[in-house]
C-alpha cells in the first residue's frame, strides 16, 4: 500500500493551494464535516484496504473485474434505492466501459 499512500498524499498536496485559495465564506456544519470526514475513511481507506485485501486473496487480474462491475451496480443502487431516472445516456456508458 506504499504507492496508494504515498499518490494520496501528493494529490492532496496538489490540492492543497487550490483549496486554501478558494476557502468557503463560512465554516461548513458539523454535519457536512461529519460527511467530509466519512466520505474520506470509508469510501477511500476502507474501499483501498478492503481492495488489497481481495487482490491478496483472488490475485490482481481476477480482482480488477470489480472495477468494471462497480459502476454497473451503482447505477442499479441508484435507480432502485433513491429512484434515480436510467436515461439512454447511461446506457451508453456501460457501453463504453
Amino acid at each position: 500500500m506504499g504507492v496508494v499512500t504515498c499518490s494520496l498524499t501528493l494529490s492532496a498536496a496538489a490540492y492543497l493551494p487550490l483549496a486554501i485559495w478558494q476557502r468557503p465564506r463560512a465554516i461548513p456544519s458539523g454535519e457536512v464535516l461529519a460527511s467530509v470526514a466519512v466520505l474520506g475513511l470509508v469510501c477511500t481507506a476502507l474501499a483501498f484496504v478492503l481492495f488489497f485485501e481481495l487482490i491478496r486473496h483472488i490475485g490482481a487480474v481476477r480482482a480488477t473485474v470489480i472495477t468494471y462491475v462497480n459502476p454497473a451496480v451503482a447505477v442499479a443502487l441508484g435507480v432502485i434505492l433513491l429512484h434515480e431516472r436510467f436515461t439512454p445516456g447511461t446506457a451508453i456508458g456501460f457501453g463504453l466501459i
